[in-house]
């Protein structure tokens, strides 16, 4: 979702960041949060209900120090662009996708925005910023779509970059042209001519997803997110495939500095590709999702 991501950040620079800044501060926890962890513990004996606040302490512990190494600022805001605190249980999935990503990625980001409007959109991202909607998702599909936007966009237009001395390749981010020596065009080359037209003899088996077909930036971020969390199938699905193994290994190289996973519920989740992969169910083990 990049196209109307310039037009909504010059928006949240003329409201001068009204709806406020969030600061992670330890010991947060809503009451609502706090209510949800009382259900879950009503049927445990009490060493059990013991043993369970322990791992939860420590998590949550782990999951405030891993934001405040990020060193961003999050912001929250509600329907009416209003300041909002960040929930509990955002913080940790944040928290979780920061650790599971390349430090050079999440340090890229500038700012984080949780939308608690239930009619935002899921994820936008552009350079150094991330939108994402906080109502209406579950903790999953909230991942995923950090996972996307921030391993898939913000590595691509913010921390892979490339110099105006090279010139102007065929792709551009909006107005703001991509460079020919931009390590991201090597992946965009491989199926797209520019923004908008495919190579000939493209296919759809050469994409991890329906979605990312739209555009090289779609393509770049699914591909991704199947690479961190369902990396077993994208195993399986480049094997004998030109466009995809080249794929698979530019993400590899150029993101994950060689880093690989072994993510995913089966290695035929892809087998019929997906329209979002973001949707698909998640091997919780990867970022520890409770």
């Amino acid at each position: 979702m990049r196209k109307v991501f310039s037009i909504i950040c010059l928006l949240i620079a003329a409201l001068g960041f009204t709806f406020g800044l969030f600061v992670v501060r330890e010991g947060v926890i809503t009451h609502r949060a706090a209510k949800e962890e009382v259900s879950q513990t009503q049927h445990l004996t009490q060493e059990a209900k013991k043993k369970y606040y322990v791992v939860r302490t420590a998590e949550k512990k782990e999951a405030k120090e891993e934001i405040k190494h990020a060193d961003l600022k999050i912001y929250g805001q509600n329907t009416y662009k209003e300041k909002v605190s960040v929930r509990p249980e955002h913080q940790e999935i944040i928290a979780k996708v920061f650790q599971a990503l390349p430090e050079r990625v999440v340090g890229t980001i500038e700012t984080l925005i949780v939308d608690y409007n239930a009619e935002a959109y899921r994820g936008l991202a552009g350079a150094h910023t991330v939108i994402i909607r906080g109502e209406n998702i579950g903790k999953e599909e909230f991942a995923s779509v950090l996972v996307h936007e921030i391993g898939g966009h913000i590595s691509d237009l913010g921390m892979l970059m490339g110099s105006p001395e090279s010139g102007s390749s065929n792709y551009h981010d909006g107005p703001i042209p991509i460079y020919r020596d931009d390590p991201s065009t090597d992946f965009y080359n491989i199926s797209w001519q520019d923004n908008t037209n495919k190579r000939g003899g493209v296919k759809k088996e050469d994409f991890c997803s329906g979605y990312g077909m739209n555009d090289p930036f779609e393509d770049l971020a699914e591909c991704v997110l199947i690479y961190v969390l369902h990396s077993k199938s994208f195993q399986n699905i480049k094997a004998g495939n030109q466009a995809l193994s080249r794929k698979y290994e530019w993400i590899k190289g150029n993101i994950f500095q060689g880093k690989e996973f072994n993510s995913g519920l089966s290695s035929q989740e892809l087998a019929t590709r997906p329209w979002d992969a973001t949707l698909l169910g998640l091997d919780k083990s990867v970022l520890k999702l409770n």
